[in-house]
């Protein structure tokens, strides 16, 4: 089609009309278009100046590309500047700048060339250390995100590497980028994984958010808490504060592993009521548009959404499972959700992909009878188990009371939640199947464990029953041929979830009930390498595992009182020095009365994050629409 003779070339038209996209005549000084709406006509030629613009541009964006890959290989850190750089040296360079708490990082690496200053505020001048990038050095950063993906596998279930990999490269004012403080937690938990950064030594009272911050550790944790903090009390909108979520549940799972159980309450309920404000518990397709506070984007999204909203629920009920003072914040009836679809397919999808959902309700009648192969989804039916087993020992209490009776184990519900248990034990998948790379499959494994802790948790305190006698030895001999073979492997335990470590001791805690009931000499040998097995596999996990150490020394109190003595490798606490922090009902005779830990090494101060008080008696949300 030929040129009308009449178009102007492109950048002549008037402003008006190249604002409005108009078909603009050229006219001057006024276009016929201004002169009937009576508006100002102005023209800018740029016909002459475009080349050279062009080539300014070009030109200006090279130079910032070579200034950009100059720092950043500048801010590279080899294994051997990694070598040379002594702890002491790190820490006297270490300068903390009390006015902002991501500054911590200002002094980590002490030659010049390789410090880093992380900061919220625009920096004087433009660099990779700025407001686009307010975390470590590129190199370690992404190091340490690799290093959590790999080494604690099952928290992140909710993300998807290869995507989230894309994320954090992006700025960090843009929209998809994740929230500082997820990713501060995560570089927290995988500092204790990784050989190139500090950490509190295990054995040690070392408390998480001191003062003076000197590991890299100490200052990922607190800067992902103030990042929390500050979040709490900004302006930003629903979707921004949202973002923040994700971070809690990491925190979570961090207390855990460090063994605070009080600060693991605070952050669990933070967590569990902002995910119930959100109503991620509710499938959206039952939910009023008016009510969906962050809306979902895709199939993606949702799918995301779930696992986290699972994970959520499963560490609240590990936990209400470990403390039953607490019971927990959201029971399974109120979940309305469909099974998340399979691990595998969920790691090959895309952001773009369409992942059906068909899984079934986790409330449908027929659910428990059909079998799941997938290790996630195991997890998850597990849990909801022992969620039935946890509400049937809070309310078996009046039951009893009401029916005049001595035990709950005369409840005709007992009877079938221990069929229940058994016949899910008989279908979970074996935990070597999907043999991978040398690894065992972790979920699968996870789910035996909770099946197992909620068993022993349902028979605790009928070891003189010989019924229940039998079905908490069997709990002990099933855990025990896995961890046989998982000794003689090289499977690193520290990647297992922390929560494992309350099972072994429960364990022990039978086996040493069984060495008191019996006088035979060969059986008490038996039973004592069975106790040393568990010690095995706990000092095997306490360098990462600091939940493990801990664990290890209930265990040696434990082992002390009741006369056996086994060398644990550890220097053992007086049971004097353990503070009840929490009066909680129990029923567990199964051995001598263990010490009510709840948190030994937890009286550090906190004080200087604002919702996370000493007065347990307030909100810890103090207002969930403030913070939400």
């Amino acid at each position: 089609m030929p040129k009308n003779e009449n178009t102007l070339k492109r950048g002549q038209a008037c402003l008006s009309c190249r604002k409005r996209k108009a078909r603009c005549d050229g006219e001057k000084p006024a276009c016929g278009n201004c002169i009937k709406g009576n508006k100002e006509c102005v023209y800018i030629d740029i016909s002459g100046r475009n080349a050279a613009v062009r080539k300014d541009k070009v030109q200006k964006l090279e130079e910032r590309i070579r200034d950009l890959e100059q720092r950043l290989e500048s801010q590279h850190i080899s294994p051997a500047m990694e070598n040379d750089i002594a702890d002491d040296e790190l820490l006297d360079n270490y300068n903390m700048d009390t006015t902002s708490s991501l500054a911590g990082f200002s002094g980590v690496f002490a030659s010049p060339a390789h410090q880093f200053h992380a900061t919220l505020t625009p920096p004087p001048s433009n660099s990779l250390a700025s407001i686009e990038w307010p975390y470590p050095p590129l190199d370690l950063t992404l190091h340490l995100v690799d290093t959590f993906f790999n080494s604690c596998p099952f928290v992140a279930h909710h993300l998807h590497k290869p995507t989230f990999f894309q994320k954090v490269l992006l700025p960090s004012s843009h929209p998809e980028a994740p929230h500082p403080s997820l990713i501060y937690a995560i570089l927290a938990c995988a500092s204790r994984h990784s050989p190139r950064t500090s950490n509190p030594e295990v054995d040690d009272e070392i408390f998480l958010y001191t003062k003076n911050h000197n590991t890299f550790f100490d200052m990922a944790t607190s800067i992902a808490i103030q990042c929390l903090e500050d979040e709490s009390v900004s302006r930003n909108t629903i979707e921004e504060k949202a973002k923040t979520i994700s971070a809690i549940l990491i925190i979570i799972y961090l207390m855990k592993t460090e063994g605070k159980a009080i600060n693991l309450h605070r952050f669990n309920a933070l967590g569990m009521r902002g995910l119930i404000s959100l109503r991620f518990h509710i499938d959206q397709s039952m939910t009023n548009a008016r009510h969906q506070l962050v809306p979902l984007k895709n199939s993606f999204d949702k799918e995301q959404r779930k696992r986290m909203m699972f994970l959520f629920y499963i560490f609240d009920v590990l936990y209400s499972s470990d403390h039953v003072a607490y019971p927990g914040n959201l029971s399974s009836r109120h979940i309305l959700l469909r099974l998340p679809v399979p691990s595998e397919v969920f790691a090959r999808a895309t952001r773009d992909t369409i992942i059906l959902d068909r899984g079934p309700f986790i409330n449908s009648p027929s659910w428990f009878e059909e079998r799941h192969m997938d290790g996630f989804q195991c997890v998850i039916k597990s849990t909801i188990l022992m969620d039935k087993v946890n509400q049937f020992l809070h309310e078996s209490i009046q039951e009893v009371t009401n029916q005049n009776l001595s035990a709950s184990n005369q409840l005709p519900a007992f009877g079938e939640l221990d069929m229940l248990l058994t016949n899910h034990q008989s279908q979970l998948p074996d935990c070597w199947e999907n043999y991978n790379g040398g690894n065992f499959n972790i979920d699968n494994y996870f789910a035996h464990v909770i099946a197992l802790n909620a068993l022993i948790n349902l028979h605790n305190g009928y070891m003189q029953d010989h019924f229940s006698k039998r079905r908490l030895l069997g709990c002990v001999k099933s855990a025990l041929s896995v961890i046989y073979s998982l000794l003689n492997t090289s499977f690193e335990l520290s990647k297992l979830p922390a929560f494992v470590t309350s099972l072994y001791v429960g364990l022990a805690e039978i086996l040493i009930a069984a060495y008191n009931q019996t006088n035979d000499a060969t059986m008490r040998g038996s039973i004592k390498g069975e106790l040393s097995t568990f010690i095995e596999v706990l000092n095997r996990m306490k360098k990462r595992i600091p939940l493990a150490f801990h664990s290890l020394q209930r265990l040696s109190n434990s082992l002390q009182r009741n006369g056996i003595f086994i060398d644990v490798g550890e220097k053992v606490i007086p049971t004097s020095n353990y503070v009840p922090i929490v009066e909680h009902i129990s029923s567990f005779d199964v051995a001598a009365p263990m010490p009510q830990d709840t948190d030994i090494f937890n009286s550090f101060d906190i004080t200087e994050f604002g919702w996370m008080d000493e007065n347990l008696g307030e909100d810890v949300l103090a207002s969930v629409g403030e913070y939400l």
